[in-house]
């Protein structure tokens, strides 16, 4: 089972949280990511090399729920003191590193800056550019995803999100880079889901997405890997979208210290290979994820924007207005079904009758709270009674607000013993006496255009008020939680009707 948490770290003077996620035991394995994306994106991985080790996927910087550095990096060395701290937060003297991609890269420039911290590397989609091969594909790669008004970065962020499963470049379409076979008609597309997924990244990670993206691509270079001293594994992963850039690796002189390990384009084969390289590179001692600290527990430092209750499999994230105490006095805040706290957070300001200090609640199946067993009401009232409990923070005397769709979880409240203080509120511009606005049912299609019908329906919610929009970047967090909380959402809204 997978726990979440958060270390409070510094880099070079600069005050950081990084979030990470956790699970199995044994000795510790750091696993890395591939931008724009976030230790989400590990947790298939996770979930199987935990048997054999203790996984740690932390978000890196910028990324995911991490914090971002105050100056856009130049090199991977920011990155890398970072890992170093988490290190130190998680009182680990060592560890593992698995990287893919960017990931890869910040594996190799760590096992050279720290290398007594390091005690073996995995590397997987990992290249060897030339310098031709950098200035053609970075040259276009990254576009401007600023958020806009009217809504063209979705165009932009889903071009890549498409694009990038049939090309490498993506920016590149031709048969020399076509990394999937062609489709038979232009009616046939790739898997969606993994369009949507990939464009999302792109939209969560903002306007910076290309920061740590940049400085991998510089780093793509054989004579980087040459230089570790550590036991690494070059993962040559038939499915990589970098394989013809992998390949030249085979044409490279290395120490007796690199392992070549092929494997299949099924990613069952991927983590399986992965698995298989551990014993070589794993160290010595011995740790499980329950005895870690972490940082983000309910009493931990003030500082740190989010926190989590309850145990692995079943964590509720809180984000915290103010400074709401600890013992279940503070307001509880659940937004509408569909939004995480942090988003919600962000606008609450805007409502007028947000309390001060108040615990804004990640619901079951939402931003870093677990799903509860079922999507039904029921199922997600029991689970974040049981959560918040379990933290003695729902007792006698405290207020739960439930706000716009959020409401359709009152009756299955009401029937808990510990919560007598339920109070269902407007949300945005809704009038105190409309009904709440549930999202309209999309369907992805590979066009994208279910992106901008959200779009437009969370502008029609203030535009129907004769009220301006909130801010592109607000409507796009927006945007990313409602899409990716669609199946929990669609099946509350059919059990409750419009």
């Amino acid at each position: 089972m997978i726990t979440r948490g958060a270390a409070a770290i510094e880099v070079s003077g600069q005050p950081l949280t990084l979030h990470y996620a956790v699970a199995g035991r044994g000795a510790p394995l750091l696993m890395l990511h591939p931008s724009p994306l976030s230790s989400a994106f590990l947790a298939p991985a996770m979930a199987q090399l935990a048997q054999q080790c203790l996984t740690i996927a932390p978000d890196t910087p910028g990324y995911g729920d991490s914090d971002s550095f105050a100056a856009q990096p130049q090199d991977m060395t920011p990155y890398c003191d970072a890992l170093a701290a988490l290190l130190d937060a998680l009182e680990l003297p060592q560890a593992a590193v698995y990287g893919s991609a960017t990931g890869a890269q910040i594996a190799i420039e760590f096992a050279k800056a720290y290398p007594q911290r390091v005690s073996g590397v995995i590397l997987d989609n990992a290249a060897d550019f030339t310098d031709a091969d950098r200035a053609r594909i970075m040259d276009g790669y990254f576009p401007d995803i600023t958020p806009q008004a009217d809504g063209s970065h979705l165009a932009r962020a889903w071009q890549v999100g498409h694009d990038l499963l049939q090309f490498f470049p993506w920016h590149l379409p031709s048969s020399a880079h076509r990394i999937a076979p062609a489709p038979a008609s232009a009616i046939e597309t790739g898997p969606i889901a993994a369009m949507e997924a990939t464009a999302l990244g792109y939209l969560a990670a903002g306007p910076s997405y290309d920061h740590a993206y940049r400085v991998a691509f510089a780093n793509e270079r054989a004579e980087r890997v040459q230089a570790i001293q550590q036991p690494t594994v070059i993962v040559r992963w038939a499915g990589s979208i970098l394989k013809p850039y992998t390949d030249r690796f085979d044409a490279v002189s290395f120490g007796d210290n690199v392992t070549m390990a092929p494997c299949a384009a099924d990613p069952a084969a991927r983590w399986a290979c992965v698995a298989a390289q551990l014993p070589g590179v794993l160290p010595g001692q011995h740790a499980q994820a329950e005895d870690l600290p972490r940082a983000a527990d309910l009493n931990g430092p003030e500082a740190l924007p989010f926190r989590y209750i309850g145990a692995a499999g079943a964590q509720l994230r809180l984000v915290p207005l103010g400074h709401p105490a600890t013992d279940g006095s503070a307001p509880l805040i659940a937004p509408p079904i569909g939004l995480s706290a942090r988003t919600f957070a962000a606008w609450l300001p805007r409502a007028g009758d947000a309390p001060a200090d108040a615990w804004v609640l990640d619901l079951p199946g939402h931003g870093g709270s677990d799903p509860a067993a079922d999507t039904g009401a029921e199922a997600m009232a029991s689970a974040l009674t049981e959560r918040l409990a379990s933290a003695a923070l729902l007792g006698t005397g405290t207020e739960l607000r439930l706000y716009g769709t959020a409401s359709a979880l009152t009756p299955a409240l009401r029937g808990h013993p510990l919560v007598v203080n339920l109070r269902a509120c407007a949300w945005l511009v809704e009038g105190r006496d409309r009904a709440p606005q549930w999202p309209p049912e999309v369907v992805p299609s590979a066009g994208g255009g279910h992106l901008f019908e959200l779009w437009h329906w969370l502008r029609r919610l203030w535009l129907m008020q004769d009220s301006a929009p909130p801010a592109p970047h607000w409507l796009t967090s927006a945007l990313v939680d409602l899409l990716r909380t669609h199946a929990l959402w669609t099946a509350l809204k059919e059990e409750f009707g419009p």
